[in-house]
């Protein structure tokens, strides 16, 4: 018996240390062809920059944190490098920031930076997430349990859904086309645009307490729909 254990924990060890097999490795690609970007996963540490200016780059690092981080760096000879994977399908740059195991890639901390071009579609689907942007998007599209997003720029289409939400919207300008939806069960949410005269919003929540400088005018754009449970709405020029 003592020994079918031992043979157990060097296949589970083996298993732990080997390389992530046909998963692309991190690193750095050239994203000046990028028209969407799509990241999934349980957590990370997102900032992306859009822009007429290059050069247009995208990269994921990874490093060990956490309590079993010093042996994982020392014992393992990837590393962090199989905790994620970057990589560009078609015009679509795809970030998996990997999966949860026990003693394992929770321990590994994923970072991704991009400069893109204007005007890219950027969905975020991750159980934790910490995402700025800054800069012009064509959309921004976020589902996750916990999230801190920031915006600072403009986006036409903004969706954000979770359980536990800081939004920091922060628009530069408005062009009379932008559509703001923001749904979870706690949202502290802070929206300013610049120039904007009056914006359209409906809040809809159990406790909520809104502060706006801005007259809610129907048929204004931006329009700004929020839903949830607890809410706290700060909107401004």
């Amino acid at each position: 018996m003592r020994t079918l254990l031992i043979i157990a924990a060097l296949v589970i060890a083996a298993s732990w240390m080997a390389p992530g097999g046909a998963r692309s490795s991190l690193g750095q690609l050239d994203a000046g062809s990028v028209t969407s970007v799509t990241i999934t996963g349980p957590a990370g540490l997102i900032r992306l920059s859009a822009g007429r200016d290059g050069p247009y780059r995208a990269e994921l690092r990874s490093r060990p944190e956490g309590w079993f981080a010093f042996w994982r760096s020392s014992w393992a000879s990837s590393g962090c490098e199989n905790a994620g994977s970057i990589r560009l399908d078609g015009t679509q740059l795809r970030v998996d920031t990997g999966s949860r195991t026990w003693f394992g890639n929770s321990d590994c901390r994923l970072e991704l930076t991009a400069t893109l071009p204007e005007n890219v579609a950027v969905s975020i689907e991750q159980d934790a997430t910490s995402s700025h942007l800054s800069g012009s998007f064509a959309s921004l599209d976020v589902k996750s349990r916990a999230g801190d997003i920031a915006l600072d720029g403009h986006a036409r289409h903004v969706s954000i859904e979770g359980n536990a939400i800081r939004a920091r919207l922060s628009y530069a300008r408005i062009e009379q086309d932008e559509d703001i939806d923001l749904g979870g069960n706690a949202i502290d949410a802070e929206l300013t645009f610049a120039g904007a005269e009056a914006v359209n919003y409906a809040v809809s929540g159990h406790a909520s307490l809104v502060d706006s400088t801005l007259p809610n005018r129907p048929g204004a754009k931006p329009s700004i729909a929020i839903k949830g449970d607890f809410l706290r709405v700060r909107i401004g020029g």
